[in-house]
């Protein structure tokens, strides 16, 4: 009997353990693991050794044996140059009738006075030349003087007689001289000819000229002035970003710029200088190579290639050895070592690698690594020892006593920060505290990161002004002197930005014993052909404004109006509207009287009665003083018949140093636009992206975020800093919900849970964006932000609900123990 009711009360104790869990888990969601995400960086390279994936002018552009280069266009001209040539007498034979014919080569060569002498009628001198002439080619003649003779001159086939030109002819006209006769007429070139002429002839010498021509081909070579060549989209999967694209070419004295798309080639934009893509925002990407050339060489492109980063989610998948040893060892505790495949750097599905066994007495060697201690030449000896104590080494790894690698000393680098200097900068070094160099003289532990030149200010200007002297307008104009002579000091410009001269309102009255109410009259002046009258009201608290009809034209005079409703008003600013002061009418003196309270517009208003004619005017004044313009109104509408203001600007001063220029000269306008909402959950995400638009006209060298004090407890920002943020350029920045490190028997229920249903808390702070450039701050802007995330003060107690019904269990397990050993 009593072992039944053991028994119950056993059972009793595991059903409520057992409702207190079944109870946990209705109530609340199971527990979410962690999504780890991969970031792998990779690259695209075009290498054009297949023409196919290419668009261009095949006509223009030549793409082979991975080259990309413009097509030569080679011409030809061909040109014919003629020159005068001379040809020379080689033999000359006289014919006379019935004699053997006479050599006269030797006086026709030379022009001596000798003469060969042509009877009339009967002889003919033959000529042969060294060079056969054709039409067009001409034959000198020198003749000597033959008084009262003139004839005719024929130029025949050698050895005959002709009574007419053959070839050609001259006249002699007796007086001595060249004669020249052009060839025509030839059925072919001919060396040899005959002179006849009617009448007797003295002939001194004979030459001829002839032309040659020379033909000439040149052939040049040119390149078209521009053509380009375009690569297919590329749309890597879980694309992260676009990276860095860069280009192997030769320009060879010519020019190659590069574009990018990401719409298809609608639209292109030219690459940074640096090769910077990040700011590119779409899925897919295509470059153009634009290859322009003045016509003497071609630019060559062997390579392109782009830069981008995947992320995708990362699944765990195990995959453990065998338990080691196989047999149970003394400590009765088996291992394994289990890896994830994935290297997904989370644990969330890892299997155990630890279990507890039954030894079975048996030497069976099992041997243990032993971890030697790391020497300072960050490597420790690997050895076993057998945890059986066998006695032998059978199975001993093959590995005992040797060497692997660790690390005996970790740098931990600490900045030091050296001191500004005039020129606006100062160094950061690093400096290991740890030491590790001095212990290992290892190189590894001594590479110290770059030392960084900052921005700081040596010297910040102080302006005061120059000039104290306040002004019955209230305002003070100073110019201004830097009391701390920053400029002297270091002869930087952005030190000697003074301010413009501005003026400052101050206290006119506080010095000059000025009336807290008068009565002061309006000064008559003339504008045009109006008369208007002016009151200074600079240094008064009280004004009166009045109008005297004995010094204004009749057709103003207030007597034209219903004065039992002349009121003076002032524009009251915060409504919009008109706003009725006590006054007075005087209608003996002709004014309107009331005490001006304060600076503002003022105006009478009233109404001409029926029977009155109708003008209209108006005027106004600014500044300091106030002036009144007196017209007249139409019967049924209410007017401003006079006004005055009073109103008084207030410069701002600044110590902003001057903005620099743009590309196009223009100023620059610095302005960063971000998108954001007013509050952010990260309840059921663990990420929130932000991205930043430079919308001004300047470039951006650098550009960071960052979280105020409260918000940076609960969200991380990894990368909170990028450079280079062009005009239009965007920048995206992570924030990161901060993980709680799983520890413990309960994270396996806790650590990861998220929870949405009022179980959450809201912190409200600031989300800030500053640009710098020029080691200056230029933009800075504070965006006010709440975060939702998930109540630690809630996860802790379900922890502790979950602890409890771990130790109820626990308890009711060691009753049921306690009370059967005690039965037995």
């Amino acid at each position: 009997m009593r072992k039944k009711m053991v028994e119950v009360e056993g059972l009793t104790f595991i059903f409520i353990a057992v409702l207190l869990v079944v109870l946990f888990l209705k109530t609340f969601p199971a527990p979410t693991a962690f999504v780890v995400y991969q970031e792998a960086a990779t690259e695209k390279v075009w290498n054009f050794a297949d023409a196919t994936d290419y668009s261009y002018d095949t006509s223009q552009i030549s793409l082979s044996n991975g080259r990309v280069q413009l097509i030569p266009v080679t011409t030809t001209t061909t040109s014919t140059t003629q020159t005068s040539q001379n040809a020379v007498v080689t033999s000359s034979t006289l014919h006379n009738p019935g004699q053997d014919p006479h050599d006269k080569t030797s006086i026709v060569q030379s022009q001596d006075g000798e003469a060969v002498t042509i009877q009339k009628g009967t002889d003919v001198l033959d000529v042969t030349f060294d060079t056969a002439l054709n039409n067009g080619d001409s034959i000198s003649l020198y003749l000597l003087k033959q008084k009262k003779v003139t004839t005719e001159v024929y130029l025949c086939d050698a050895g005959t007689v002709c009574s007419s030109p053959g070839y050609g002819a001259v006249t002699f006209n007796e007086d001595e001289g060249w004669y020249n006769i052009t060839l025509s007429g030839l059925p072919a070139p001919m060396t040899t000819f005959g002179i006849d002429p009617p009448h007797h002839l003295k002939v001194d010498y004979v030459s001829a000229t002839y032309m040659e021509s020379t033909t000439q081909s040149i052939t040049t070579t040119s390149y078209p002035s521009s053509a380009a060549v375009r690569t297919a989209d590329i749309q890597p999967a879980n694309l992260k970003s676009f990276g860095t694209f860069s280009a192997v070419h030769q320009l060879n004295g010519q020019q190659l710029t590069y574009s990018y798309s990401i719409d298809a080639g609608a639209t292109w934009t030219q690459v940074p200088v640096n090769g910077n893509l990040s700011s590119a925002s779409g899925t897919k990407i295509r470059f153009k190579a634009q290859l322009e050339s003045d016509g003497s060489a071609t630019p060559i492109v062997t390579q392109m290639k782009v830069q981008y980063t995947t992320q995708k989610a990362c699944t765990e998948n195990w995959a453990c050895t065998d338990w080691s040893p196989a047999n149970c060892p003394v400590n009765g505790v088996q291992t394994r070592t289990c890896t994830d495949s994935n290297a997904c750097g989370s644990t969330d599905t890892k299997p155990v690698e630890s279990t507890s066994c039954t030894y079975v007495p048996s030497c069976v060697e099992n041997w243990t690594l032993v971890d030697d201690a790391c020497r300072n030449d960050d490597t420790r000896l690997k050895s076993y020892t057998d945890a059986n104590n066998c006695g032998t080494t059978s199975s001993l790894p093959a590995d005992n006593g040797t060497a692997i690698s660790c690390d005996y000393c970790s740098p931990s680098w600490d900045e030091i920060n050296g001191s500004c200097t005039v020129r606006d900068t100062f160094i950061t070094s690093y400096i290991d505290s740890n030491t590790c160099y001095a212990q290992t003289h290892l190189a590894s532990d001594a590479l110290a990161p770059t030392n960084q030149t900052n921005a700081c200010d040596y010297c910040a200007p102080d302006w005061v002004p120059k000039n104290e002297s306040c002004e019955p307008d209230n305002l003070l104009t100073g110019s201004f002197i830097d009391v701390n002579s920053c400029y002297a000091a270091t002869n930087l410009e952005s030190d000697n930005l003074l301010p413009n001269a501005v003026k400052y309102s101050c206290d006119y009255c506080a010095s000059h014993n000025c009336s807290s109410s008068a009565k002061v009259e309006p000064t008559p002046y003339q504008e045009g052909n109006a008369t208007l009258w002016k009151i200074d009201s600079r240094n008064l608290t009280g004004v009166s404004l009045e109008i005297d009809a004995t010094a204004t034209p009749e057709e103003v005079s207030i007597l034209h109006y219903d004065y039992n409703i002349l009121k003076i008003h002032y524009y009251n600013e915060t409504s919009k509207s008109w706003e009725e002061l006590n006054s007075i009418v005087n209608t003996t003196g002709n004014y309107v009287y009331a005490i001006v309270p304060h600076f503002s517009l003022y105006g009478l208003f009233g109404q001409v009665p029926a029977t009155a004619g109708s003008s209209s005017s108006s005027g106004g004044g600014g500044g300091g003083s106030g002036s009144v313009r007196r017209s007249t109104a139409p019967a049924e509408t209410p007017s401003v018949v006079e006004q005055t203001q009073a109103v008084l600007d207030q410069p701002v001063k600044t110590d902003k140093p001057a903005v620099p220029e743009s590309l196009s000269g223009t100023a620059c306008n610095y302005v960063v636009e971000i998108s954001l909402p007013e509050e952010l959950s990260f309840t059921s995400a663990d990420t929130f992206s932000i991205e930043a638009v430079n919308t001004g006209n300047c470039n951006i060298p650098f550009l960071t975020l960052s979280l105020s004090p409260e918000l940076a407890q609960e969200i991380d920002l990894p990368s909170a800093r990028t450079a280079d943020v062009q005009p239009g350029g965007k920048s995206t920045f992570t924030l990161i919900r901060r993980q709680e490190k799983k520890t413990g028997l309960l994270s396996s229920v806790t650590g990861s849970v998220i929870m949405d249903f009022g179980k959450s808390k809201t912190i409200t702070g600031s989300v800030i964006v500053d640009a710098v450039a020029d080691n200056q701050e230029v933009f800075h802007k504070s965006l006010p932000v709440s975060i939702r995330v998930l109540d630690p003060v809630w996860v802790m107690n379900m922890k502790f609900i979950a602890g409890i019904n771990m130790l109820v269990i626990v308890f009711a397990l060691v009753v049921i123990v306690l009370r059967r050993k005690g039965k037995q």
